[in-house]
């Protein structure tokens, strides 16, 4: 898909991006927010830049059994931005142009109920041919709640990029566009990029400087070794110790998830095939997780000693100055 220079910018300007993450299903995750598009760029980039990431969506294994997930975010009334007939067909040709199934939007909308009935009006002359359920949500603001709410569905709220001001974060995305670029660039130059992984899968395990916390696998994996890090940190065996590495891989793979390591200078991951890089590796998570562990009980044990009662009603607790009052 050749982009000119209008269409890279409107790529790159953030307002529709997909993000790293993966929802619980191991579906992709398109976000958009119309309004970074209003001036900047012209509405054939827009568009070409959309159908471009509907060919990313499609390039995805797991996209086209179970469809893709689409977050909406609206910051003010959007009859401003969709104002005419011509409009209203654009998007939903928009809509329906992407190849891979739309399984879910969630839209956040301002506080404005004629713009929450607009934008609902829209969505069914969009989708009115569609031959897919498509499950829709509504939320009013970008609240706290509502986000919890988000991520009950699945999605990382924490890969969403919008800030509390309700700004468009692009650090994420300009690195996926520059991903994107050199990978285009070594496909054309014939290079072989059978091993380069652009998107992580959802029970991939992702080894990088400073961890992906939020990625769906490492919060799996990190699950996985709490249960053995007694045993682990019990014995100085080194047979042992690989037995449950053994173990955690085992388990894994059962899931057809992958041990992956980043590429910092493409920005593409890689299988991590060196058993020993490996074994390495997981020993780290071990003791990375012992220290979150560890930070969570003195957390409790502090937290516990701060309350205290006297005369059996009355809660003692511990003041600014280091003395105790009670209230």
């Amino acid at each position: 898909f050749d982009l000119s220079e209008s269409d890279v910018a409107a790529l790159r300007s953030g307002s529709v991006q997909i993000l790293p993450s993966r929802d619980r299903a191991g579906r992709l995750i398109k976000f958009s927010e119309p309004e970074g598009d209003a001036d900047e760029t012209s509405t054939i980039s827009n568009i070409r830049r959309h159908l471009y990431q509907a060919d990313i969506l499609a390039e995805d294994i797991e996209t086209q059994r179970k469809g893709y997930v689409l977050v909406f975010v609206a910051r003010s009334d959007l009859r401003s931005l969709l104002s005419e007939e011509k409009d209203l067909r654009m998007f939903a040709g928009l809509v329906r142009a992407h190849s891979i199934r739309l399984s879910a939007i969630h839209i956040f909308l301002p506080t404005n109920q004629q713009a929450l009935q607009f934008l609902r009006n829209i969505l069914v002359f969009s989708l009115a041919s569609s031959k897919e359920r498509v499950r829709i949500r509504f939320y009013t603001g970008l609240s706290m709640e509502n986000q919890y709410q988000l991520m009950s569905y699945g999605i990382p709220i924490n890969d969403l990029p919008m800030s509390s001001s309700l700004t468009v974060k692009t650090k994420n995305h300009l690195q996926w566009v520059r991903t994107r670029i050199a990978f285009e660039k070594a496909l054309e130059a014939g290079r072989d990029t059978s091993s380069w992984i652009l998107q992580p899968g959802v029970h991939d395990i992702l080894f990088s400087r400073g961890g992906n916390p939020q990625n769906q696998g490492n919060i799996d994996f990190r699950h996985m070794i709490e249960p053995k890090l007694d045993a682990y940190f019990s014995t100085s065996g080194r047979k042992i110790k690989k037995k449950l590495r053994d173990e955690l891989i085992a388990e894994i793979e059962s899931f057809n998830g992958r041990f992956l390591e980043l590429d910092k200078e493409g920005g593409w991951w890689m299988e991590i095939t060196n058993q020993d890089v490996l074994h390495e590796k997981i020993n780290a998570a071990f003791y990375h997780q012992k220290k979150r562990v560890d930070a969570r009980r003195n957390f409790q044990e502090i937290g516990s000693d701060t309350n205290k009662f006297l005369d059996g009603n009355k809660r003692q607790k511990l003041g600014r100055d280091g003395t105790f009052w009670c209230g």
